[in-house]
């Protein structure tokens, strides 16, 4: 299995199942994940992961799982739709959508993001 692994061009994972793999097996690798913080993009960026494709949505700031926003949804609807609309964020942050992280740009280059075409 490790073999295969080691062939793939593309990993689908659990962020932590990923932190024992190094540069020899994640080199150039697209990497298909959810919630990567900075601290975990930046490990993937030191193993030579190409892309990463993050699931989870970033607000404020930060990364949210997304077990997090289907709990709020559950909320919500349980307290009337009118306590929380999406609409209301402040500009910039009314979109969840999935992120693609470009980590292999070299290493004085920071990462890029963007949601996934």
């Amino acid at each position: 299995m490790f073999k295969t692994f080691c062939d793939a061009t593309v990993v689908v994972a659990p962020v932590h199942e990923l932190d024992g793999f190094g540069l020899e097996e994640l080199a150039g690798k697209i990497v298909v994940t959810s919630t990567v913080n900075d601290r975990r993009l930046a490990q993937f960026k030191a193993k030579g992961v190409h892309t990463v494709i993050d699931g989870a949505p970033m607000l404020f700031g930060h990364v949210l799982d997304p077990s997090l926003l289907d709990a709020l949804r559950d909320c919500v609807v349980k307290a009337e739709a009118e306590l929380l609309q999406l609409a209301h964020l402040p500009d910039g942050h009314h979109t969840l959508e999935a992120r693609a992280v470009h980590v292999s740009a070299g290493p004085d280059a920071s990462p890029s993001t963007g949601s996934p075409t």
